[in-house]
């Protein structure tokens, strides 16, 4: 018979492995704690949908199959810099007014875009550049001053490259852009039915001492050459859900 003394030592010898607990305090597992173990510690990746744990762009949290859903809370809801021309992923818009043209020293030219239905999107049209390397610095940023937001700002919730604003940048300085694309220019909130759009040159913010950066020393701000378009010929709104 082995010695009670012997068994008691057993015993608490066994339970001092078990050191894995969760955060009620109650024994969770006798493994260390592990990826996928699920004992609630940030970036074990607990694979409950949606918990988003890990904060790892692409790691799929939420068990799906797939981690570039738009909303499924991977931290994965990054806008695509382009997107099909037939907008696959949205919706098109009608754009009300003639092709905007600006350059390095213009103001900004405002139009119209009316919305089926109000909401936040990724806005996508085509290329603002158009002049190869001939001209460098063809890049714009939008704003869509609504009700609630009279600035115009693009969200957060999408790309934020200067300060507050997302330039898209020139697309063409190297290479021409992808065939029947799209290119991402600003996640904002609309309203449904007409909304203003300002189209702005980057070398507006260069003048202003703002993300100086972007600026391309091919041809200059300066020179006055570069300029922008925003055609409204295939703008597609890609929701954020």
């Amino acid at each position: 018979m082995v010695p009670r003394i012997l068994l008691i030592a057993s015993l608490v010898a066994l339970g001092a492995c078990s050191t894995d607990t969760k955060e009620d305090g109650t024994l969770a597992t006798d493994a260390p704690t592990t990826t996928g173990d699920d004992d609630d510690t940030t970036g074990d990746d607990d694979d409950t949908t949606g918990d988003d744990d890990d904060d790892t762009l692409g790691d799929d949290d939420d068990d799906t199959g797939m981690d570039t859903a738009v909303g499924d809370d991977d931290d994965d809801d990054i806008p695509e810099p382009w997107e099909g021309r037939d907008c696959p992923n949205g919706q098109f818009a009608t754009w009300l007014s003639g092709e905007l043209i600006v350059f390095s020293d213009d103001p900004p030219a405002v139009g119209t875009l009316e919305v089926p239905l109000g909401g936040l999107y990724n806005l996508y049209d085509v290329a603002v550049a158009e002049s190869g390397p001939g001209q460098t610095n063809e890049s714009a940023f939008l704003r869509v001053p609504t009700s609630s937001d009279p600035v115009g700002l693009p969200s957060p919730l999408g790309l934020i490259n200067c300060d507050d604003d997302y330039v898209a940048l020139d697309s063409d300085n190297v290479a021409p852009p992808p065939a029947g694309g799209v290119q991402y220019l600003g996640t904002f909130l609309f309203e449904t039915g007409p909304n203003s759009v300002e189209f702005h040159h980057y070398c507006e913010a260069y003048f202003a001492g703002r993300c100086t950066g972007m600026h391309d020393p091919g041809t200059t701000c300066e020179t006055g050459i570069n300029s922008v378009h925003f055609t409204g010929a295939a703008v597609c709104l890609v929701p954020v859900l």
